[in-house]
């Protein structure tokens, strides 16, 4: 092999595998002399990724040898690899032209002319479906490739192959991209980058007919009108949210504005956004510098963040009113291109599916979101026709139709279908939009389009342009709201205090970014543009109100402020957005609170309470009807103990408090309550929102039914009159309550006063004592403390030490007796007579002759059969009793003896042991069990 071969090989392996040969000598010349013995540059290259073999090493020792011939010059011989890939004078120079090298371009075979044509057919295939799918191939081969040289062997390349191919064309594409010697395996780098890297520029379509494959080319595509390659970028600028200039910084050290062509594209390329060659060429003729091959990509940049609506020298012009763009205005609306039949027959079939969706309500969305990935809105068109054909009432829709249909709403910048702009069509045929009064409604992306190709709008404009509705539309004001307009700047201020309040809307965030100085003062243009920000709707006449309330033109001079001397000059007023603000947000809060916390708010005044039913309809008064429902909802709620807001958060997507009346109506059936047209209407009524009259403000309507009823007292299931405490407190009663609280808490005392008695002494301090007390939820007042404490402290040589073995023995005489162990023939105490334990008797009801003998009979079959079966009854029926005061319902019971077994002779039988066993409170299943398991009652 020649030397020039072999530096070709070492380049080819270095692009590869991504050596770094210059890091590899680094250890062997600690002086960075660039020079090391030939041993080293051999064990070197040994140790690095290529595959040499001695010969070649021995070609390259020879090769970079110094002139004294001891030593190598291996900074020689990586320079010279390195200026293949980047040169180093490229900094100085930035206009020098760097080699351009394909690596992926092997020696491949020769075929013979029946397998050139065969690999000509299955490429052309192969490279026409990979562009429809939007293939990856190249991780179907990596998992094979272990030494990471980009060869794989000929069975695992035919194995991993993506695609259906014949034995043939597997045959010919191994030979095609076999390098070298066969050992050296299929270079599946090579295949994939021509799979994916077709060298035509033009389409092919598979057309397969007599086994031959022909070759359609599509015609070119026609430029729409009024759209240009700067459109569709700033277009995609405009979605994305992507900042240009980004990319370009790595290509222009010095920032002149200026990078070469290749750099151009590159970023271009790096953004994600998508060019064809031609639209590149018309960029490079629109910023190109002529005789140069250097392109204006600062003025490129520019031109496309005007659509953000900030030009580069807005910060000296700070008062020119910008406009950010919108991608009604880049995009167009839909192909004009499209037949007048082709339009007919869309219109046909977007009647037939109004029609079916007025019917059937569908709810498709997520079947088109499920095929859109990346969240932009459009899908392609066989998923389109596909997801309407089975949701639309397919049957009755044709290929043509469904294909009319796709063809109107395709975008036609890259012939995806907008399946949310039909869908915002359907959904304003089922649901009109109602407008509320006086706010102005914009539209946003939905476009405004006829079928007749005309806009559906009064203006006059091109039909085939995307237009975004600015305009407000006010449509008759509802019942419930007031005159919109003040008349004063009073009534005005009010307004807005009132706004303020229903939207908790800070004004102040709406001016500060046109104050960057904090001067206190801004333009009337920006002061309007912060109101509209803010969502607050003005008239001409109560701006100009608001302008002359808060206009100051005696303090520019004396203040210095720059831009608004520029205003004056312009005569224009100045308006003092602070003063404005803190009038406005006087109904939270007045400012300087801070410096005097102990001063008083004054509360809002009267007229700001009286209007606030003209605000929104929730704060009016109820009518007679509406609250006997409110009732009604609020009983069901409470004795079923049913949580309602869960059911309607599932609608509220944005988390505002608001759902559609549809989603309203759907809540109430879905919890039971009772949903008919009157109620209906009665409750959107009162709870719809003010400026989306479709809405209904759910919130308000469960803090209204919730709420607790001043009138409805809350009723204990069983009241205990608590034991007024005696004047004097004896030991004795003392040491009663103890074990009273010890036998109902099942307290072991020795395992809360074990841990601070390390040696077994008997003994603890008084204070840890109280504390151990205190912990297992026991209070003692003063003067029981003092009671244990002179009883309890009877140590001789520490008289601040209690004897807790001795309290603990005293408290578990409740449950047994000490020494009880070793003589079993002792009787314990009742615990009954050593505490204050008075457990209720429930006094069964006496019932008549006939029932008092079908109760007896049928306790004592129930007690022979606990005693024959060793029934346990009572765990069951004690799972029913939450809150644990000895009753459950009478069909708990019921269902607990179907459970358990137990029948009864007759339905008056089970009725009348039900009565005996029976309060008003439910049934006695504590006195039924004992009466079982005894006998007796």
């Amino acid at each position: 092999m020649s030397y020039e071969a072999l530096f070709e090989e070492i380049v080819k392996q270095t692009h590869i595998k991504g050596i770094r040969i210059g890091e590899f000598f680094k250890d062997f010349d600690p002086l960075r002399s660039g020079k090391c013995t030939p041993t080293q540059f051999a064990r070197t290259m040994d140790r690095s990724a290529y595959i040499l073999s001695p010969e070649d090493i021995q070609m390259l020792i020879h090769t970079y040898m110094d002139d004294e011939g001891k030593l190598v010059c291996y900074k020689r011989f990586t320079d010279e690899i390195e200026n293949e890939f980047v040169r180093k004078d490229l900094t100085s120079s930035p206009t020098m032209a760097t080699r351009s090298r394909n690596f992926t371009q092997g020696r491949l075979p020769t075929l013979s002319d029946q397998e050139e044509n065969i690999y000509t057919d299955t490429m052309s295939f192969l490279q026409d479906l990979v562009a429809q799918r939007r293939m990856t191939i190249m991780e179907h081969f990596q998992d094979h490739d272990r030494l990471k040289n980009h060869h794989i062997t000929a069975p695992q390349f035919k194995r991993c192959m993506p695609f259906s191919l014949k034995d043939q064309q597997l045959n010919v594409l191994v030979k095609k991209y076999s390098d070298g010697k066969p050992t050296d395996g299929v270079n599946y780098f090579q295949f994939v980058h021509d799979v994916s890297n077709p060298p035509v520029t033009r389409d092919f379509v598979p057309q397969w007919g007599n086994g031959t494959l022909t070759e359609t080319v599509k015609p070119p595509k026609q430029q729409i009108e009024g759209y240009n390659v700067l459109s569709k970028i700033r277009a995609y600028v405009l979605k994305k949210q992507v900042r240009f200039l980004q990319f370009f910084t790595d290509f222009d050290k010095l920032r002149s504005g200026i990078c070469r062509r290749e750099h151009f594209r590159t970023a271009i390329g790096t953004s994600g956004i998508s060019l064809t060659g031609e639209e590149l060429d018309q960029l490079d003729q629109m910023y190109g510098i002529e005789g140069d091959s250097r392109i204006r990509y600062k003025q490129f940049v520019d031109d496309v963040n005007e659509v953000f609506g900030t030009p580069s020298d807005l910060e000296k012009r700070p008062l020119d009113t910008t406009s950010r763009g919108t991608l009604g205005n880049l995009i167009p609306a839909r192909s004009p291109l499209l037949s007048e039949q082709t339009l007919q027959l869309a219109n046909q079939t977007l009647e037939q599916i109004y029609a079916y969706a007025r019917n059937h309500r569908p709810l498709t969305k997520p079947y088109f979101q499920s095929f859109d990935r990346v969240n932009s809105g459009q899908i392609t068109p066989a998923h389109f026709r596909s997801t309407v054909f089975s949701h639309y009432g397919g049957s009755a829709l044709t290929d043509e139709m469904l294909k009319a249909l796709g063809d109107y709403y395709t975008d036609p910048t890259n012939d995806h279908v907008r399946y949310l702009d039909f869908l915002s069509d359907v959904e304003e045929q089922i649901i009109p939009l109602e407008r509320a009064a006086g706010a102005v409604i914009f539209e946003g992306a939905r476009r405004t389009r006829s079928m007749d190709g005309n806009q559906a709008s009064s203006s006059q404009q091109d039909p085939y342009k995307s237009q975004f509705v600015q305009t407000a539309h006010r449509p008759p004001m509802p019942e419930f709201r007031a005159e919109a307009k003040a008349r004063n700047i009073t009534e005005l201020m009010e307004k807005l205090k009132l706004s303020q309040l229903r939207d908790r809307v800070r004004f102040s965030e709406f001016f500060k970014d046109f104050d960057g100085l904090r001067t206190g003062l801004i333009s009337p243009t920006r002061f309007r543009s912060g109101l509209v920000t803010g969502k607050i709707e003005l008239s001409d006449r109560e701006y100009e109100m608001l302008v002359n309330a808060y206009s100051d033109d005696d303090a520019l001079v004396s203040r210095g402020v720059t831009s608004a001397l520029d205003d004056r000059v312009q005569g224009q007023p100045v308006i003092k957005w602070v003063e404005f603000c803190q009038d406005v947000e006087s109904i939270f809060t007045v400012s300087g609170l801070e410096k005097t916390p102990t001063r008083q708010m004054p509360p809002p005044g009267l007229a700001t309470l009286r209007s606030l039913d003209a605000i929104d309809p929730v704060y009016s008064e109820k009518s007679p009807e509406l609250v006997k429902l409110l009732d009604e909802y609020h009983v069901f709620v409470t004795t079923r103990r049913v949580i309602m807001k869960p059911t309607f958060q599932a609608f509220d997507k944005h988390n505002n408090g608001r759902i559609t009346k549809q989603q309203f109506t759907q809540s109430l059936n879905t919890l039971g309550m009772r949903v008919d047209a009157k109620a209906v209407e009665e409750l959107y009524k009162h709870y719809r929102d003010m400026k989306v009259p479709m809405d209904v403000n759910y919130l308000a309507f469960l803090r209204d039914v919730e709420k607790e009823k001043e009138e409805e007292p809350a009723v204990p299931l069983q009241t205990v009159k608590k034991r007024a405490k005696p004047e004097t407190v004896t030991f004795e009663e003392t040491i009663r309550r103890l074990r009273t609280m010890t036998r109902q808490r099942h307290i072991k005392w020795s395992e809360f006063f074990v841990d601070f008695d390390k040696m077994r002494s008997g003994y603890i301090p008084s204070e840890r004592f109280r504390a151990m007390a205190r912990n297992a939820g026991l209070e003692l007042s003063e003067d029981e403390w003092s009671l244990l404490q002179a009883e309890y402290c009877d140590h001789p040589e520490r008289p601040n030490f209690i004897n807790h073995a001795r309290f603990a023995d005293d408290m578990d005489v409740v449950f047994t007796i000490k020494g009880f162990d070793t003589n079993p023939h002792l009787t314990p105490p009742d615990p009954l007579s050593l505490t204050n334990a008075n457990p209720l008797k429930h006094v069964l009801r006496s019932l008549e002759n006939e029932e008092e003998a079908l109760v007896r009979s049928a306790v004592d079959k129930l007690h022979s059969l606990v005693k024959r079966r060793n029934l346990f009854m009572k765990p069951h029926l004690q799972d029913f009793d939450r809150l644990h005061n000895g009753h459950i319902t009478v069909n708990q019971f019921r269902g607990s003896c179907g459970t358990l077994g137990v029948t009864f002779e007759s339905m008056e039988q089970q009725e009348a042991l039900i009565r005996k066993f029976s309060d008003k409170l439910g049934f006695l299943y504590r006195e039924f069990v004992d009466a079982c398991e005894t006998g007796k009652y």
